[in-house]
């Protein structure tokens, strides 16, 4: 009877240990700073910068509007699609895995940056399939 609890043990701990290594749901954080001066005695002034955060989760957005205006021949998009979804869980301009960025997890170190919006990332996932084929990508 011992050797059962000790298998659910290991069991908890391994389903644990994989909820932990799950990304939280991504953010996006607009930082908003501030400039103010307080005068603590005469003649003296501390400049104080306030630093406001407000996290907000990004729109997911209608991928079939993207791929609509989007470089992507019709024919792709279903592929398209389920590589998003794998890759970015269809956010615009995700970096769970840097430097892997954007819809479609681009290398920006090798690819550059491109604007953070839908069609730009899927406009650049485009590029890289017209030189690496689907293999670009470990989700195809």
């Amino acid at each position: 009877m011992h050797w059962i609890y000790w298998i659910w043990s290991k069991i908890a701990a391994l389903i644990l240990a994989w909820l932990i290594s799950l990304p939280a749901l991504p953010q996006q954080v607009d930082v908003t700073q501030t400039l103010t001066q307080t005068t603590v005695a005469e003649n003296t002034v501390t400049p104080t910068i306030t630093t406001t955060i407000t996290p907000t989760i990004t729109n997911y957005g209608n991928i079939d509007e993207w791929l609509a205006q989007s470089n992507w021949p019709q024919w792709t998009w279903e592929t398209v699609k389920r590589i998003v979804w794998c890759e970015s869980r269809n956010i615009v301009g995700i970096a769970t895995n840097p430097p892997h960025v954007g819809l479609m997890q681009v290398n920006v170190n090798y690819w550059g940056r491109v604007n953070p919006d839908a069609v730009s990332e899927l406009n650049q996932g485009f590029e890289v399939f017209k030189i690496q084929g689907w293999g670009a990508w470990s989700c195809y």
